[in-house]
C-alpha cells in the first residue's frame, strides 16, 4: 500500500488527471494482472507468495496481450483487445476445476522487513523517475514550450503507429518496414485504446512508473524463488534499481546508471526486464536449484519458459542471447563434469527456437548494424592526439576496461564472495546460469559495435543476473557468520549513511576532471572513488573487528560491513543524475511549442489514420547539423504516417550507417529523388508534383515555415485548413 500511495502522490504531483489514473489502473488490473495471475496460478505448482503471483501474473498478462493486440488489429475488431482477458476471468469463474485459483491458499509468510525493504527500493526508484523523467516532461506542451528528448518522440511515433496499423511500419518514412522490438509500443498503444487515456499521457506519465514497480517486485520475487532465500531478492532489487554506478560527481561519459538511466531514455528496457525476469525463473526452475527452492511444476514451467522465450525477442532483442549465454555456461560445466542432462538440451533448444522465430517474424533476418568491435564502447577514452606505442595503448585500454567494469559492476562484489564460499555451499546449475548470463552481457558490451551504441542494452539485460548472484553471495556470508537481525539492520543503515557521505563528499575531495583533459584521464574519477571506497571499507572492517572484542553482537560482522560499504557505494549516484542530468540535459532534444502541438493534434483529429502526410521539415532545427535528421514531433503528435519526415532512426539508415561504420545516423537520405520530389511538391509546386503526391497516397501537407515558406501555387491544389505562426496545414483537393 505504501508503494501504491507513493505512486499516486507522484502522479498527482506531476498533474496527472485522476480520471486518467483510474482508467489506466482499471486496464492494468483487469486486462493484465487478473487474467495473467489466474493463468500463472494454474501453471505454477506450489504457491509461493501473493507478491509473486501478482508480479509474475502481470508479466504473463503482458505476454497474453500481444497476440490479442495483433488479432484485434488485423481483424479491426476493437473489442478483441479486452475480450481475451475477460474470457480468461469468466473461464476461471465458471469452471469448477479452475475456480480454486480465484482464492488460493498455502502462501509462505512474507517477512515484514522484506516487504518494507522492497517498498523502499521501489519508492526510491519512483522518486528518481519522477525527478528525471516525469516532472521535466509535459505530455503535451501547455503554456510553455517543451524540450523533448529526440528518442522519446520517436518512441511516441511508434506508439501512434501501433495504435492504428498492423503490421507496424516506420511512420516517419511511409512504407519503410520496422524490423524492431515493437512489443512495448504495442503495449502502450493497447493501453491507450482500452483505457481511453491519450497516448502522450500513457507514455509520459503512466506506463513507465507502473512497469518500474512491476520490475522491482519481479526481481525481488524471482531472486527469492531461484535462490530459496527471501533476502536475495530484496538485495538484488536494491543493487539494480537503487544503487548507481561508481563515479565522482557528474561524469557525462557515465550517466546515472546503465540499468536505471536506460529505463527511461529507452522505454523498451523495463518492458524487456519484465519479460527477462520470469524467463530467468522458468529456466532456473528447469535447470534445478537448491533444496530450499520451490519448483514451479514440470508442465507449467515449460509453458512459462516457452511463452516468455517467444515474447522476449519482441520486447528486447538482447534478452534471449543473454539467457542463452547463461545456459551455455551450464552446458560447458556439465560437459566438463561429464554430467550432461537432457533438460539443458531442451532449454537450449527452446531458446534457440524462439530466437529463430523472432529472427524471421520480427527482425526479418536483419542485424541492424550490430558488428564486432572490441572495446568500442570505450573509444572516447582511448583517442589521442599523438600516436602511442602499441604496448602503451594496450595498457591504457586494459586500465579503461578495468575502470569501466569497476564503475558498472562494483555492486556485484558478492559474486567473488560466493565463489570463495563454494567449498561450504556448492554451486548448482542455477548459479552457473546466472554467472553465464552476466558474463555474456559483459562480453557483448565490450566486444560489439553499434552505430547507436545499442550494445549497452546487453548489459541492461544481463545486470539482474549478476545482481541476483551478488545478493546470493552477500546473504550467504551473513548466514555463515550467523549475524543477528539487529546487527544486519545496523550494518545496512551504516552502509547507506556512508554511501551518502561518499556521494556528496568525494566531489569536494577531488578536483573535477575537465573534458579538455587527456581522454583516458576521464576515467580517473572512477579509480579515485574506488580507492576511497575500499579504504573506508577497510577501516570499517578494522573498527568493527576491534569493537567486536567488547561487543559480542558484532562478532563476525567486519567482513559483512566492509562488503556492504562497497556494494552500496553508488547509492547517491542517481540523486546526482536527477539533479544535474534530468531529461538527459538539453543537447539531444527538440523543442515543441504549444502552437505546434495544437496544430499536430488538430491534424490527428481531422484526418483518417490511413492518410499520409507530406512535410518540408526533416531536421531538428533549420540550423541542425546534417546528420540530425531526427525530427519526429509531427508523426508522434499527429499519429499519422509521413511520406518523408525524418530518416535517422529508420532501419535502412541504421543499415547504411553500419555499412559505413559510422557513429550516429547518416545525414543523407538513401532515396534523394524521393526527398527532392517531396520538397519540390511543397516549395516549388506544380500540377505534376501534386499528381505525384496523390500517387503516393498523400492527402495532407504540413508545412513548417521555419524550414521555408511553401509555394503560393500550393493553394491552387490544396485547401488551407490550419494556420499559425509557423505551421500551415493543407488538405489536397480532389
Amino acid at each position: 500500500m505504501a508503494v501504491v500511495a507513493a505512486l499516486l502522490i507522484m502522479l498527482l504531483y506531476t498533474d496527472t488527471a485522476v480520471t486518467d489514473i483510474a482508467r489506466y489502473a482499471a486496464y492494468v488490473v483487469g486486462c493484465l494482472t487478473l487474467p495473467g495471475m489466474l493463468i500463472y496460478r494454474a501453471l505454477r505448482g506450489t504457491p509461493h507468495t501473493f507478491a509473486e503471483d501478482a508480479a509474475v501474473g502481470t508479466a504473463v498478462g503482458l505476454v497474453l496481450e500481444i497476440p490479442m493486440f495483433a488479432l484485434a488489429s488485423m481483424t479491426e475488431l476493437s473489442w478483441l483487445r479486452w475480450a481475451g482477458a475477460a474470457a480468461i476471468v469468466v473461464a476461471f469463474v465458471a469452471t469448477p476445476g479452475l475456480r480454486r485459483h480465484l482464492r488460493p491458499g498455502g502462501y509462505q509468510r512474507v517477512p515484514i522487513l522484506w516487504s518494507w525493504a522492497v517498498a523502499a527500493v521501489t519508492i526510491y526508484f519512483l522518486g528518481y523517475l519522477t525527478a528525471v523523467f516525469l516532472q521535466p516532461n509535459q505530455p503535451l506542451p501547455h503554456g510553455r514550450s517543451q524540450l523533448y528528448l529526440i528518442d522519446e518522440l520517436y518512441f511516441l511515433s511508434l506508439v501512434g503507429e501501433a495504435k492504428h496499423h498492423f503490421p507496424l511500419t516506420t511512420p516517419a518514412v511511409a512504407g519503410e518496414s520496422l524490423p524492431y522490438h515493437w512489443f512495448s509500443f504495442a503495449h502502450m498503444a493497447n493501453a491507450s485504446l482500452i483505457s481511453g487515456v491519450d497516448t502522450t499521457t500513457v507514455m509520459f506519465r503512466l506506463a513507465l512508473p507502473v512497469i518500474a514497480v512491476l520490475c522491482v517486485v519481479l526481481l525481488a520475487v524471482v531472486g527469492w524463488r531461484v535462490s530459496g532465500r527471501a533476502w536475495v531478492g530484496a538485495v538484488a532489487a536494491g543493487l539494480t534499481f537503487a544503487v548507481g554506478q561508481l563515479t565522482i560527481g557528474v561524469n557525462g561519459n557515465v550517466p546515472g546508471d546503465v540499468m536505471v538511466y536506460f529505463s527511461w531514455t529507452s522505454l523498451s528496457v523495463l518492458y524487456g526486464t519484465a519479460m527477462t525476469l520470469p524467463l530467468i525463473m522458468a529456466v532456473a526452475d528447469r535447470l534445478g536449484g537448491n533444496a530450499k527452492q520451490l519448483p514451479l511444476g514440470k508442465a507449467g514451467a515449460w509453458v512459462l519458459l516457452a511463452g516468455f522465450a517467444l515474447a522476449s525477442p519482441g520486447a528486447k532483442s538482447t534478452i534471449v542471447p543473454v539467457v542463452l549465454g547463461g545456459v551455455a555456461l551450464v552446458f560447458l560445466v556439465q560437459l566438463v563434469r561429464r554430467r550432461l542432462t537432457r533438460t539443458t538440451w531442451l532449454v537450449i533448444a527452446a531458446l534457440v527456437g524462439a530466437q529463430l522465430v523472432a529472427l524471421v517474424a520480427i527482425y526479418h533476418f536483419q542485424a541492424q548494424s550490430l558488428q564486432l568491435g572490441p572495446i568500442d564502447i570505450l573509444r572516447n577514452y582511448l583517442v589521442s592526439s599523438t600516436e602511442r606505442p602499441w604496448w602503451k595503448q594496450a595498457g591504457i585500454a586494459g586500465l579503461m576496461v578495468i575502470g569501466y567494469l569497476i564503475s558498472i559492476q562494483l555492486r556485484l562484489i558478492g559474486i567473488p564472495i560466493l565463489l570463495v564460499l563454494r567449498k561450504f555451499r556448492p554451486w548448482t546449475d542455477v548459479e552457473w546460469m546466472l554467472l553465464g548470463g552476466l558474463a555474456s552481457g559483459t562480453a557483448a558490451i565490450l566486444l560489439l559495435w553499434h552505430t547507436s551504441w545499442s550494445q549497452y542494452f546487453f548489459m541492461c539485460t544481463a545486470f539482474p543476473f549478476g545482481a541476483i548472484l551478488s545478493a546470493t553471495g552477500l546473504v550467504a556470508l551473513v548466514e555463515q557468520r550467523r549475524l543477528s537481525q539487529r546487527t544486519v539492520i545496523a550494518i545496512s543503515v551504516y552502509a547507506v549513511l556512508v554511501a551518502m557521505a561518499l556521494g556528496f563528499g568525494l566531489p569536494k575531495l577531488f578536483a573535477p576532471i575537465h573534458v579538455s583533459e587527456t581522454a583516458y584521464k576521464q576515467m580517473l574519477p572512477v579509480f579515485q572513488a574506488a580507492v576511497v571506497v575500499f579504504a573506508v571499507a577497510g577501516l570499517t572492517a578494522l573498527a568493527i573487528w576491534l569493537a567486536s572484542r567488547r561487543h559480542g553482537w558484532l562478532k563476525g560482522a567486519a567482513a559483512v560491513a566492509a562488503l556492504s560499504v562497497i556494494a552500496t557505494a553508488g547509492l547517491s549516484r542517481m540523486m546526482w543524475d536527477a539533479r544535474k542530468y534530468a531529461n538527459a540535459g538539453t543537447t539531444f532534444h527538440i523543442e515543441v511549442s504549444p502552437e505546434r502541438a495544437t496544430a499536430a493534434r488538430w491534424l490527428r483529429d481531422h484526418s483518417d489514420p490511413d492518410d499520409v502526410v507530406a512535410t518540408n521539415a526533416h531536421r531538428v532545427t533549420p540550423e541542425a547539423v546534417p546528420g540530425w535528421s531526427l525530427s519526429y514531433w509531427m508523426s508522434a503528435l499527429t499519429e499519422r504516417r509521413f511520406l518523408v519526415e525524418s530518416w535517422g532512426y529508420t532501419p535502412t539508415a541504421t543499415r547504411i550507417a553500419g555499412e559505413r561504420h559510422q557513429y550516429g545516423p547518416p545525414g543523407d537520405f538513401w532515396d534523394p529523388d524521393l526527398l527532392a520530389r517531396n520538397d519540390a511538391a511543397i516549395m516549388q509546386t506544380t500540377a505534376e508534383g501534386i499528381s505525384w503526391l496523390r500517387e503516393q497516397d498523400v492527402k495532407w501537407v504540413m508545412v513548417d515555415r521555419r524550414f521555408g515558406t511553401e509555394s503560393a501555387v500550393l493553394a491552387r491544389y490544396a485547401t488551407l485548413q490550419w494556420s499559425s505562426a509557423d505551421i500551415m496545414i493543407y488538405e489536397l483537393k480532389g
